[in-house]
């Protein structure tokens, strides 16, 4: 009996000690776009893009796919330069389908710049909001 709780106890150790170790994921994008599909409940797919236009503008943009209770999102859109500067704040808001946003900021070319969102997907369900945290980077530079 004592070499069964021995080695119960072995176990139970390790099975502990491997819970402790945390499994870092990410999801990859091209660096200009960010495509996330966590397992939410009110929304199936979320993109974040960061494109600039011939004149070094910035173009901020989030898409969201909602199931059929989705019924819509809030949040903030950041603008950082590579100095971990926030250039732009803009609130996202929308409540009608399909869930788009995109805003406009005047950039330096050659530079690095990340774009961020924080915010909430609803539904009209009961189902609890989902949360929503993506972020990508791109450099302002011409595309060939």
């Amino acid at each position: 009996m004592k070499r069964l709780n021995k080695m119960a106890s072995k176990v139970l150790t390790m099975v502990l000690i491997m819970s402790m170790f945390v499994v870092p994921v990410c999801a990859a994008g091209d660096g200009a776009t960010t495509i996330v599909q966590p397992r939410y409940g009110n929304i199936s797919t979320v993109v974040l893009t960061l494109a600039f236009d011939m004149n070094n503008v910035a173009h901020c943009g989030i898409s969201v796919s909602p199931y059929a209770h989705g019924t819509g999102i809030s949040g903030l859109m950041r603008l950082y330069d590579d100095d971990d500067n926030c250039l732009a704040i803009w609130s996202v808001s929308d409540y009608e389908r399909p869930f788009l946003q995109e805003f406009t900021y005047q950039c330096t070319y050659g530079e690095t710049y990340v774009v961020s969102f924080t915010g909430y997907a609803y539904s009209n369900n009961g189902t609890a909001a989902d949360r929503i945290e993506l972020e990508t980077e791109n450099t302002c530079i011409d595309k060939d």
